[in-house]
């Protein structure tokens, strides 16, 4: 018997990853968010969507140095590289709240 490949498998718990990462989003209203850039392969832009719909200020964290940023759902986000420090991201998120 043929081996299957786990490809298929890996992006529907991703898929299932990103919507339950909506549904805590939807389940109680943060103050502020801290959103990776990439979650596991796949993009976080639906869930900077529904921050920016909710208006809920959001600093997006990457380890990309590339184009990502690009993405006009995180444009106007303040931005911090990886790696970074605890006080870095206090700061922002203060300065998110400010």
């Amino acid at each position: 018997m043929p081996i299957r490949p786990l490809h298929p498998l890996i992006v529907i718990v991703r898929k299932v990853v990103l919507l339950l990462r909506l549904a805590v989003l939807e389940a109680g209203r943060p103050d502020a968010a801290s959103l990776d850039m990439n979650l596991n392969g796949e993009s976080s832009a639906p869930i900077a969507a529904a921050l920016r719909e909710q208006r809920i200020p959001f600093v997006v964290v990457t380890g990309y140095t590339g184009k990502h940023h690009e993405d006009p759902t995180f444009q106007g986000a303040p931005l911090l590289r990886k790696p970074y420090d605890g006080a870095q991201l206090v700061r922002t998120l203060v300065g998110l709240l400010a």
